[in-house]
């Protein structure tokens, strides 16, 4: 292989990802996709909700409890707004790799353009820019069901469910799976005037990191 890498939402979060990394490979190229801080943060709620690990079910409970949980120690999981004040984060790489072995995108750069996001990828990895994968797939799609039955079924490890994966093919729990989240699962909306609230916390941030390091935020 050319290039191998990995990834994951926490090295960004890490105060010593950073560090870690570089120490194993000083000439590393880093990828770091920002997201709308907001939207990240409901998204992330959405995921633990899906996964019947958030007990709260309002998104703002759970973002009143913030700052207790982090003082009680609960995992980085939970730091549903810590996760997007972005400007420190991306200090801790900056002020260890060379700029030009970093590149920042747009979340919505990928999700509006992915063919092109991907070539940018690949040149900046100095790989093959004309390969073209595998992308019609969606994976970890925010949805809620519509009732807490169907999550428990669907969403957490039971007997029915590990029967379903014994018993049936690849390709008929890809489209029993799909049917289920079209007709069964809703996509929620966060509350518009907790957005902005929430828009207003981040907008310092925001600037911070449109003036340090000439990003755009695309949203």
């Amino acid at each position: 292989h050319k290039a191998v890498g990995d990834v994951s939402p926490f090295y960004l979060y890490s105060k010593t990802s950073a560090v870690n990394i570089y120490n194993h490979n000083p000439n590393a190229k880093i990828i770091i996709i920002l997201r709308n801080p907001v939207d990240r943060a409901f998204s992330h709620y959405l995921h633990l909700r899906r996964a019947q690990r958030e007990p709260f079910n309002s998104f703002y409970k759970a973002v009143k409890a913030e700052t207790h949980r982090i003082k009680d120690g609960w995992f980085w999981d939970y730091h549903y707004l810590s996760m997007g004040i972005y400007r420190p984060q991306l200090a801790r790489y900056f002020n260890i790799f060379p700029a030009e072995n970093i590149r920042l995108f747009s979340f919505s750069y990928l999700t509006k353009n992915l063919p092109s996001f991907l070539k940018d990828i690949f040149r900046f990895l100095d790989v093959n820019h004309n390969f073209t994968p595998p992308i019609g797939k969606k994976y970890n799609v925010s949805l809620s069901p519509k009732n807490a039955y169907i999550g428990k079924v669907f969403d957490t490890d039971n007997i029915l469910k590990k029967l379903f994966n014994k018993l049936m093919s690849k390709n008929t729990k890809y489209f029993l799976k799909k049917y289920v989240y079209n007709t069964l699962y809703v996509r929620p909306s966060i509350d518009p005037n907790l957005k902005i609230a929430l828009l207003k916390f981040y907008s310092q941030d925001i600037q911070n990191i449109e003036i340090s390091y000439k990003f755009k935020f695309k949203f």
